[in-house]
């Protein structure tokens, strides 16, 4: 993890719609500390707002629970909260504060990981060194006198050495699905993380008669009322629903959010 040491909370956050419509439903103090605490996680991890344990371990409920010192009741009621308001997503099974790169000093964050990196590539440069000045054998190739040819080396034949704890290069994915993506996009009425909607489009790898069952789904739900009202504020984000799959769900489930059209208006924080 680099080293941040504070991140941004907007002086009027109590002000906010959505924290206000916390505030007011059970365990909404409790549900509010979890969310302040997600902030300073993600701060910590400092990856663009992704909320993991490593890169390979996501957070679980329970782990976030204990690294809350939350019962796991309450952070299970809070992170589907925020779901619900569209202030996480989940990417890969790895949870995302929504517009992160927007509230936060991300030009800062990213000068802070660059100079982690150099530090530790230096670390690893001179263990590499250390390495190599331990490890001192002679190789002699053809000789003047050609003594001993039998036992010469074959400079061509001798595979090179990648320097200690590089990484092999990781070529992108082709994206053999963007043309059915694009249908998918063009559809999709909150156009939002669009990179992390593909991953999970990439992800589903949905053949042609999945495409037109999330199409037609997508159709329906755009009608609902829930996704009409206050101008989509509780749309979920695509990548969210396709890893949902949301397709799936009834018609009335999709209206199933209670009306939470009053309140205080103004910019979300999230």
């Amino acid at each position: 993890m680099s080293e941040v040491k504070w991140i941004k909370i907007a002086s009027n956050i109590f002000d906010n719609r959505k924290i206000r419509q916390i505030e007011c439903i059970p365990d909404g103090d409790s549900i509010i500390v979890v969310w302040v605490k997600l902030l300073c996680l993600a701060g910590n991890i400092n990856d663009s707002g992704m909320i993991y344990f490593t890169k390979e371990i996501p957070y679980t409920d329970q782990m976030l629970a204990t690294q809350f010192n939350r019962p796991l009741a309450t952070v299970q009621l809070a992170l589907k909260t925020f779901e619900n308001f569209g202030m996480i997503e989940l990417v890969d099974n790895i949870l995302h504060i929504s517009n992160w790169e927007k509230y936060q000093n991300v030009d800062g964050m990213e000068r802070i990981r660059e100079q982690t990196r150099k530090r530790v590539a230096k670390h690893r440069e001179k263990a590499h060194l250390t390495d190599n000045s331990e490890c001192n054998v002679t190789v002699t190739l053809r000789n003047a006198t050609d003594i001993d040819k039998d036992k010469e080396i074959d400079i061509d034949n001798i595979p090179p050495i990648s320097p200690k704890g590089d990484k092999p290069e990781i070529k992108p994915e082709t994206d053999s699905f963007s043309e059915s993506f694009n249908d998918f996009w063009k559809e999709y009425p909150k156009k939002v993380s669009k990179a992390n909607a593909l991953k999970a489009w990439n992800k589903l790898k949905p053949n042609d008669d999945l495409v037109r069952k999330i199409l037609s789904a997508l159709e329906r739900q755009k009608m609902s009322v829930q996704w009409q009202k206050d101008n989509g504020q509780f749309i979920p984000y695509p990548a969210t629903w396709l890893n949902g799959r949301r397709w799936e769900d009834e018609q009335q489930a999709v209206s199933a959010l209670p009306d939470y059209s009053y309140g205080t208006q103004g910019v979300d924080y999230l």
